[in-house]
């Protein structure tokens, strides 16, 4: 069970720091620094022996900034990981007393000299964010029957698919979610009235990577089948892939992902003329960080793609992964829509409410539904729920939010990409971006409506990840 949001009170801890304000810093960032000491949040990625440095990004105002931000932190202990010269930002280890003053260390630490001041304090730094870990969103691969579940687990109030109703009512079960193949699903989401299949369209599938096989699922069906495969990157390993190793670097681990992009982009699924655009950011636990998902979106957009599909995230919001997806979607990117899964925890009470980055403005948030048509359809018991409270470390942001689509995603099985097998999931997001992709090459832009959001991670990670930050720095 991950820690509530709601109890991390950051207005608290800024208002009682020294300096009042919090300045540049984001309230994850900010919280990071109380009274007394410093407790990054849980969720924070830890970085060194010990993990005694944790990730912040920071954002400058110009190339000389980025500059300056680099001497800086060549006089203290913290290391520069990644610069991006087009945005003057940077990724960087710091040691949580780099951040931001506390009571108990108001002035310049004297041991290093004119870089003793915290990020917080320097005039050319517009905003500091907390690098935080993110993970997919769960498969529910055993489902409940309505018996089995609480009325009202703890902490819970009443909502439906998007915000009316009660707990246990109005919600698909086991026994109301027979088993159903992707490719039967189509009709009910409109796929085959498109008359398309996606051809043109780039899909990028930010996920726990792709098994991509041979043919039969990414290419026409047949063994030996030219695939449709653009470009991919695994941000995990830091490789990027190519046909000549088979596309081995994107490989799946996990599983989440090859399902994600099969319902999306496979031969029975949306867009079955669509190429694919695989991206790495999860482990082989689902685990992954908001540098890698930060880094996969920025690459895709710059790598053309059309469509973004996102079944990921943290429990906190992340100023720089709202910044990035907003540039793609905005006149400036190339993106045309990204669609993020809701959750799969609203049995867990608080940690029910509709999961980021579907916060973010201008992401189209997906629920799950039973696999029926759209006159029949009964959200999943599992799926998160709107509206919001906010309390996400969004300054309120994300208060309100709820779903803005749905589509089937209970129970249904999708080819398990090596051996052929259909692999059972709980998803529904990409079909949505994969009927998405098909309406693209029809010259419409699907775009969501622009808002504040906010979102809970689905299941408890390790908080602690422990990094080396003695790399060269990257910059792209």
């Amino acid at each position: 069970m991950l820690a509530n949001p709601l109890l991390a009170a950051p207005a608290a801890a800024q208002s009682l720091s020294l300096g009042g304000s919090s300045g540049p810093l984001s309230p994850a960032a900010a919280d990071a620094v109380d009274w007394f000491g410093y407790l990054p949040h849980e969720d924070a990625v830890r970085y060194g022996d010990g993990g005694d440095k944790v990730g912040v990004f920071v954002e400058t105002g110009s190339a000389e900034d980025l500059e300056s931000l680099q001497n800086w932190a060549n006089g203290t202990p913290a290391t520069v990981l990644e610069t991006d010269g087009g945005r003057n930002t940077a990724l960087l280890a710091v040691q949580p007393k780099q951040i931001k003053y506390s009571l108990t260390e108001p002035e310049k630490l004297p041991m290093w000299g004119d870089s003793g001041q915290p990020l917080a304090a320097l005039n050319y730094v517009e905003r500091v964010d907390l690098e935080l870990e993110v993970s997919n969103v769960e498969p529910v691969r055993n489902l409940e029957s309505a018996d089995s579940v609480d009325v009202e687990p703890p902490g819970a109030t009443a909502a439906t698919v998007f915000n009316d109703g009660t707990f246990g009512e109005g919600m698909a079960y086991d026994g109301d979610s027979p088993e159903t193949f992707i490719r039967d699903v189509r009709p009910y989401v409109g796929a085959d009235a498109v008359g398309q299949n996606g051809s043109g369209v780039n899909v990028a599938v930010i996920d726990s990577g792709v098994n991509i096989g041979d043919g039969r699922v990414f290419g026409n069906g047949s063994i030996g089948s030219e695939v449709r495969v653009g470009d991919g990157y695994d941000f995990v390993e830091d490789e990027p892939i190519t046909a000549a190793n088979g596309y081995e670097n994107v490989s799946d681990p996990n599983g989440h992902g090859s399902w994600v992009g099969s319902a999306a982009v496979g031969v029975d699924g949306m867009a079955p003329g669509a190429t694919l655009m695989p991206y790495r950011a999860l482990d082989s636990e689902g685990s992954g960080s908001t540098s890698d998902i930060v880094r996969s979106v920025r690459r895709a957009d710059r790598q053309g793609a059309d469509i973004l599909v996102m079944s990921l995230g943290s429990p906190v919001w992340n100023d720089q992964l709202a910044t990035e997806l907003e540039h793609a979607l905005s006149e400036e990117g190339n993106v045309t829509a990204a669609f993020v899964a809701a959750g799969n925890s609203y049995q867990t009470g608080v940690a029910r409410w509709t999961a980021s980055p579907s916060d973010i403005p201008e992401v189209i948030g997906v629920q799950s539904t039973d696999a029926a048509p759209p006159a029949n359809a009964t959200k999943s018991y599992y799926g998160n729920v709107g509206p919001d409270t906010g309390g996400d470390l969004s300054t309120g942001e994300s208060r309100g939010v709820t779903p803005d689509t749905a589509a089937p995603g209970q129970n249904l099985t999708a080819p398990n990409l090596h051996r052929l097998r259909y692999l059972p999931e709980h998803d529904a997001v990409g079909h949505v971006d994969g009927r998405a992709g098909r309406r693209r090459r029809r010259g419409t832009r699907p775009r969501g409506q622009p808002r504040a959001r906010g979102r809970r991670r689905d299941v408890p990670r390790p908080s602690y990840r422990e990094r080396r930050c003695d790399a060269e720095p990257r910059d792209d």
